[in-house]
């Protein structure tokens, strides 16, 4: 808390913005008076601000880092589809009935290997959006208020 010299002008430094409705409502208790919040202005602490542009921005890296993983094993996976689908048409002219119940097999293969693939991403997002809400939930939000007491107090008197 800040007070200048002969001045009834005090700034006070407060988390949240419902705080602020509080305190017009309640007063405030500074040097054994109570004064009234008459006036406030929300001054955001840019020095927090700054910090927290820069987790935003190093997260945001490190989920578009792990997108392109992803997409990488994506398209390696459809690369292996296509040529295990040509492999298969090829020996499927030749072979006749034992290549349908291999193919079936090969499917059956590619499947689990996409379905697992899914899984992992859908975990991946959760665990990311998790961390994001975890962030979000430690963010600071510092105000700045003015507060003007009301009156001379009858503690100074006796």
């Amino acid at each position: 808390m800040k007070q200048g010299h002969r001045s009834s002008t005090m700034v006070v430094r407060v988390v949240e913005r419902e705080r602020v409705g509080e305190l017009c409502r309640a007063g405030l208790w500074v040097g054994g008076v109570w004064c009234s919040v008459r006036k406030f202005v929300a001054v955001p602490v840019k020095r927090r601000e700054a910090g927290w542009v820069r987790v935003v921005k190093k997260v945001d890296e490190c989920v578009g880092g792990m997108e392109m993983n992803l997409e990488g094993a994506v398209a390696v996976m459809r690369e292996k589809v296509a040529n295990v689908e040509q492999s298969v048409a090829g020996v499927a002219e030749e072979q006749g009935n034992r290549v349908k119940l291999l193919e079936e097999r090969v499917m059956m293969a590619i499947g689990d290997g996409m379905k697992v693939l899914g899984e992992g991403m859908g975990l991946l997002r959760v665990e990311i959006m998790e961390k994001m809400k975890k962030l979000e939930d430690e963010r600071l939000v510092q105000r700045e208020i003015k507060v003007v007491p009301v009156g001379p107090s009858g503690y100074r008197r006796r």
